[in-house]
């Protein structure tokens, strides 16, 4: 710790007790919901702190996210029962921004960062609580005696909201983003190539893994005179860092986050495809084009990229010749003993690759900056089944999940024949002597 500067516990809560609670004149049931939701919150708050997560709420998306809640229970109420949810709802977010006797905070994540959102005005969100209440008995034409009654029912099964602190608590989750340097964000871009003709850039990027991958191409206008961009384009952002003490202004109002990002100017429109895999860039344009230096090509053309995308993926494929036996059936002069899902087939009018090999293309594809909407043409069907007959002994191979290419399609596409790329061929089953004489 350096010398002469006090820590201050900013990140630390504490769990409230049912006694503080009680002291309020609540019941039991009130009691008890607090307690979790004091729990609840205490868990998110360590989780983000922990994780040096920082929640991006630059356009009140907490309070946003409370009023949806309590529109839906309350914007629709016609009945008695529905009025019912609607109080529920209601009283589960006093409970979320109250306090305990003690004056503790019964959940310290939701009143902070309504309190930044509304600089200060949480008053604000109980005039809205009252107000949402209201209308509803009002368009009930409810006398008081009535709704009293079922204000004191709602509070004795409160803990039936349970699911509203959770929806609440979820929205703040999803909030909670990881900042990602320039060097490291380099690792999220699989390629970036000089467009110079059209003076821009195209950067290939991938993010996430797995089953959950999205790949999509961004292009970048380029400057006049080399990669001059403005660095005042870039886009200051302000986010909360749970851990460090929140933000004022000279006036001593709360302020929306405490710690500021910069978001490159060319991330912006893309933005959204970042914050849904949990990330927040966090860098000038400047310091991205420097990490992305030895990434960068010249460019091809798109028939160029094509073609040695799938000459590479079609060099790693073992083929086999498919022919069409004339009633219906297809049959082949190659041996075709080994595991039919590792072959791809050639016809003269299609090409069929086992759902593994269509795998592997795609991601060869995407290796080499080529969307796969530029081939989704060719495909004819998907998960189909064929059995093929092998001429050398008479017997049939069936091959299940193939994804179906139209071969003129593809040769289209690629300005020459398939077999310009095939570098492994199956040799037919009398070259390699089977059954014959040594």
């Amino acid at each position: 710790m350096v010398s002469g500067v006090a820590y201050k516990p900013y990140a630390k809560v504490e769990a409230i007790t049912n006694e503080a609670v009680a002291g309020h004149g609540a019941n039991q049931a009130i009691i008890e919901l607090a307690g979790q939701v004091n729990q609840k919150c205490v868990d998110l708050q360590e989780r983000v702190i922990r994780s040096a997560l920082v929640i991006v709420h630059p356009n009140n998306e907490v309070y946003n996210a409370i009023k949806r809640c309590v529109d839906d229970a309350c914007g629709d109420v016609t009945n008695q029962q529905a009025l019912r949810e609607c109080v529920r709802a209601e009283s589960v977010v006093r409970v979320l921004i109250g306090f305990d006797i003690r004056g503790n905070q019964i959940c310290p994540i939701v009143w902070r960062l309504l309190n930044e959102e509304l600089h200060g005005n949480i008053k604000e969100v109980h005039d809205y609580l009252e107000n949402e209440v209201n209308a509803v008995v009002n368009r009930l034409g409810m006398a008081p005696e009535e709704f009293d009654k079922i204000m004191r029912e709602v509070e004795g099964s409160i803990g039936d909201g349970e699911p509203y602190v959770s929806r609440i608590l979820g929205a703040i989750n999803d909030l909670a983003k990881r900042r990602v340097r320039a060097r490291e964000f380099a690792r999220y871009v699989r390629n970036a190539v000089v467009d110079e003709s059209n003076n821009r850039l195209i950067i290939h990027i991938v993010l996430g893994d797995g089953d959950r991958k999205e790949s999509f191409n961004m292009v970048v206008k380029r400057g006049d005179i080399g990669w001059a961009f403005v660095g005042d384009r870039d886009v200051e952002v302000w986010v909360t860092d749970l851990a460090r003490k929140p933000r004022f202004s000279d006036k001593g109002v709360p302020l929306n986050g405490n710690i500021s990002v910069i978001i490159p100017k060319m991330l912006i429109g893309d933005i959204d495809r970042f914050l849904g895999y949990g990330l927040i860039p966090d860098f000038s344009t400047i310091e991205f084009y420097e990490s992305i230096k030895n990434k960068l090509e010249t460019i091809k053309t798109p028939e160029e990229m094509l073609r040695e995308a799938v000459g590479s993926a079609f060099a790693k494929f073992v083929w086999v010749t498919v022919s069409r036996n004339g009633v219906g059936g297809y049959e082949t002069d190659s041996e075709l003993t080994g595991e039919p899902q590792g072959y791809a087939y050639l016809l003269d009018d299609e090409i069929w690759l086992p759902y593994y090999l269509w795998t592997v293309f795609r991601e060869e594809l995407e290796k080499h900056g080529v969307l796969e909407t530029s081939v989704r043409a060719w495909v004819r069907e998907t998960r189909r089944p064929r059995s093929i007959m092998r001429k050398w002994d008479g017997r049939s191979v069936v091959i299940r999940n193939l994804v179906i290419l139209d071969r003129r399609k593809v040769e289209e596409a690629l300005g020459g024949s398939v077999e310009d790329f095939i570098v492994h061929l199956e040799k037919p089953a009398e070259d390699w002597n089977v059954g014959g004489e040594t």
